[in-house]
């Protein structure tokens, strides 16, 4: 399963025959531009040390100005992506919300289960 994946997000490129998107070779379209529209998320992500809201920023530098505690006060893409995933199903119910630090590496951080912190992944990506 994961070497399909790979072959389709462009990863890997098949030694014989071709892969197609909407009958266009995978080869002939802008891997960056094709990541903009297909990912994955596989068994070993990313568990950053870091915020919720910076946990998923990292998706978008760009959104990584201003982390804060509430929905109303992040950027909405990251809200959005916390929402698609179902992470906020959590996140409220963390002490600083979307500032939440993250991981044993801090004093007095959050340490999330695995399903929440695949639901972080998720948005993410």
């Amino acid at each position: 399963k994961t070497t399909l994946v790979r072959l389709l997000l462009g990863l890997y490129r098949p030694d014989q025959g071709r892969i197609t998107v909407d009958g266009v070779d995978l080869r002939d379209l802008d891997p960056a531009d094709w990541r903009k529209h297909a990912t994955a998320i596989f068994q070993d992500f990313v568990q950053y040390p870091t915020s919720v809201g910076e946990n998923i920023g990292y998706a978008d530098i760009a959104l990584l100005g201003d982390v804060t505690t509430t929905p109303e006060t992040v950027h909405p893409r990251i809200v959005t992506a916390a929402t698609q995933s179902t992470a906020t199903a959590f996140i409220p119910e963390l002490p600083e919300g979307y500032a939440t630090l993250l991981g044993k590496e801090f004093e007095d951080a959050t340490e999330l289960s695995a399903g929440q912190w695949q639901r972080l992944a998720l948005a993410r990506a």
